[in-house]
């Protein structure tokens, strides 16, 4: 019972709200329809105050064109003769002030903005309006008539203003102006309409009516008016036009604040307010009341109904609230739980977040408060000029979530600082429904601890790499000796020999010329040698086109000579092919192979010490075998043999840093692989046994 009372209780105080708000938009909506209907009058009206514009428009350029081609007027004008031009205009003048007493300027101003005559005041000229009127400015620059509303010296008016030539020269302008009421009156007799004026406050640099107290709202300032809108104006927004009615002398008219007088440049010059009276309000009411009471009776009816149905399903109503109270608890808990920080988003702003989440922003206790600060988790994004990085709410145009989900295969990775501690989070993006509503799932993972001990392992890579090159230096040292030692040889007996032949007098001129032939060989062959091993030490980090046959003789020739000291023998099997990669790191690894074997074959105790080296296609991919006849590697040690500071050689041999940089040049640098295994295989009808390794 005490269930059934809360709820119905509950469900009555919905049930008054869920009418009111019918009343009030039933209310809203026979109000608008009834505002509706009236402005469509108001616009209307507007029609016509643009059509008189037009009509004025037109008139006056009439009146312009009359007088800019009256030829008597315009050589006048040009010679400079005030009175004469008086004379010829003002009887002109005065005939179409009669026929529009609105008409209240007429003015020749000279080419640099001067006032040449004003025929309405012709004792006052002479002042220069070259910095202060823009219709006049731009028709005198641009040399083409200008329509507009402007301020002058004594008041707004509407004005056309029209370029003089004389004999195709540029000689002044004539400028006509009409008073606003031409429009104002117009409006007013026919509609009975109450009105206006309000001038853009950046016009007025003059005391326009000259009255003491200016009313200024926003932008604009009211310089005339009925006394409907100077008791009425202050509650009126005109930046709007809010279509709604306002209460004077007992009287309800309808407001419209759209009509713009515009300057020559399309910018709104004045705002002319109009309020027309509406005579069927008492209708309006009536309808409105006859609706709220057939709403009301109507839900009254439901009510009863309702009431009826909600009584027999209470019981199932109450079961079904414990099960889905129990499962929310279940799920609240299992989503808190979570030790990953979890947002529930459409991409763009949070609805949800879990425990984790606030233990991270700790400065934060509910989503309300981080929602007024942040309204997506990927403003607290950090930038990031790292591959895979987000840096923002959107990837390549489109929202990082949707992204994310578009692009499953990538792995996206965000780093949101907390203090002066720099965290990385790892980012999933799962798509669910929620609430009726299709959210993203966020995940973000802490990473922190494994990209710094990745930043370490780089940092160790490093130092890894410069020890390589130290002892790859020690290595190419070795080998120039090696290369050296017989050239030098041959170039020391060459020439000792010819010393003692000369001394017996045995030296004739072909054992001369052989002995310099043999020298200059020599010499070739040792700045041959300096070139290869300049080349392969310069090792330029660019790709190049070479053939993998001319990079292992490359190779070979670099420790040629150490292989000849050592009595071993290469096989070469090799195919011309083309690929572009790195040449300096191909050869560097070959190398790092060759001298494993050579150094496995120096301790076998044979004379048949062999190194065999094939190329060759396969499909797509280049194939690179090394292998030798030096027993194979020992299975416990052969998975061991690519990793850092691995050697089976004595300290002062190897540093075991070889083969790691061979596999890492092979697989990171030019994207291959590189595996070895031990095989037995048959050359010159004798078995033999080896390592391989396949690139």
């Amino acid at each position: 019972m005490s269930i059934k009372i809360k709820f119905f209780s509950i469900f009555t105080i919905v049930f008054i709200s869920f009418m009111s708000v019918i009343v009030y938009h039933e209310y809203e909506h026979i109000t608008n329809s009834f505002v509706m209907e009236h402005q469509d009058k108001n616009d209307y009206i507007k029609k016509n105050a643009n059509a008189f514009l037009n009509m004025l428009k037109k008139d006056i350029s009439t009146k312009s064109d009359f007088i800019v081609n009256n030829k008597k007027i315009t050589e006048a004008f040009y010679l400079n003769d005030r009175d004469k031009l008086y004379s010829l205009v003002n009887t002109y003048y005065e005939k179409q002030k009669q026929l529009n007493p609105y008409l209240k300027i007429m003015t020749f101003r000279s080419s640099d903005g001067s006032t040449f005559l004003r025929v309405h005041k012709p004792k006052m000229y002479g002042d220069k309006l070259n910095k202060k009127r823009k219709i006049i400015i731009d028709t005198n620059k641009y040399k083409k008539r200008h329509y507009g509303f402007e301020i002058g010296k004594l008041k707004m008016t509407y004005r056309v203003v029209t370029p003089i030539f004389h004999k195709n020269k540029h000689i002044g302008l004539i400028e006509i102006g009409i008073e606003p009421e031409y429009i104002i009156d117009k409006l007013k007799n026919t509609y009975l309409l109450e009105h206006a004026l309000l001038v853009n406050k950046s016009n007025l640099s003059v005391n326009i009516n000259n009255k003491k107290e200016i009313k200024y709202f926003d932008k604009f300032a009211l310089i005339r008016g009925t006394e409907f809108f100077d008791t009425s104006i202050s509650g009126i927004d005109i930046n709007k036009n809010p279509n709604k009615f306002i209460n004077y002398k007992n009287n309800f008219y309808i407001l419209e604040t759209g009509l713009n007088f515009y300057d020559h440049n399309k910018n709104i010059a004045a705002k002319l307010l109009f309020a027309s009276k509406v005579e069927n309000i008492v209708k309006r009411d009536k309808a409105l009341i006859e609706n709220i009471l057939l709403l009301i009776s109507l839900m009254i009816v439901l009510f009863i109904m309702l009431n009826i149905v909600i009584n027999k399903f209470l019981k199932i109503q109450d079961e079904q609230l414990k099960i889905i109270s129990k499962q929310s608890s279940k799920i609240n808990t299992i989503f808190n739980g979570a030790s990953n920080i979890i947002v529930l988003t459409d991409g763009e702003i949070i609805s949800k977040a879990n425990k984790a989440f606030f233990d991270f922003f700790d400065q934060y206790s509910n989503i309300e408060e981080f929602t007024k600060d942040y309204s997506c988790v990927c403003d607290k994004f950090e930038e990031s000029e790292e591959e895979g990085y987000i840096n923002g709410k959107y990837i390549e145009g489109e929202v990082w979530t949707r992204y994310i989900l578009t692009h499953p295969e990538g792995i996206y990775k965000a780093t949101i600082k907390k203090g002066d501690t720099q965290y990385h989070f790892l980012v999933k993006v799962q798509e669910i429904q929620y609430d009726n509503e299709i959210l993203d799932v966020i995940d973000l993972s802490d990473i922190t601890k494994e990209v710094e001990q990745r930043k370490e392992i780089e940092k160790q890579s490093k130092f890894i790499i410069d020890q390589t090159k130290m002892a790859a230096l020690g290595e190419m040292i070795s080998n120039i000796a090696h290369q050296w030692r017989q050239p030098l040889s041959v170039i020391s007996t060459s020439a000792s020999g010819m010393k003692i032949q000369s001394e017996l007098k045995l030296l004739d001129d072909k054992i001369l010329e052989d002995n310099c032939d043999l020298i200059v060989a020599n010499s070739n062959h040792l700045s041959q040698t300096i070139d290869d091993f300049r080349d392969f030490i310069k090792g330029d980090k660019v790709k190049h086109h070479f053939n993998i046959k001319d990079i292992i003789d490359k190779s070979l020739n670099i420790i040629q000579a150490s292989l000849k000291t050592h009595h071993i023998e290469q096989i070469l099997t090799l195919e011309d092919i083309e690929i572009e990669n790195f040449e300096n790191e191909l050869i560097q690894a070959l190398n790092n192979i060759i001298n494993n074997s050579k150094d496995a074959l120096i301790e076998l105790d044979s004379t048949e010490k062999l190194i065999f080296i094939k190329c060759y296609k396969d499909k797509e991919f280049v194939v690179i075998e090394i292998q030798d006849n030096a027993g194979g590697i020992p299975e416990n040690i052969i998975e061991k043999i690519f990793e850092p500071y691995f050697t089976t050689k004595h300290q002062s041999q190897g540093t075991g840093l070889g083969l790691y940089m061979t596999h890492k040049i092979i697989h990171e640098s030019m994207k291959g692989s590189i595996k070895v295994k031990n095989i037995e295989y048959e050359y010159n009808s004798c078995n033999y046994k080896g390592a391989m390794f396949k690139i």
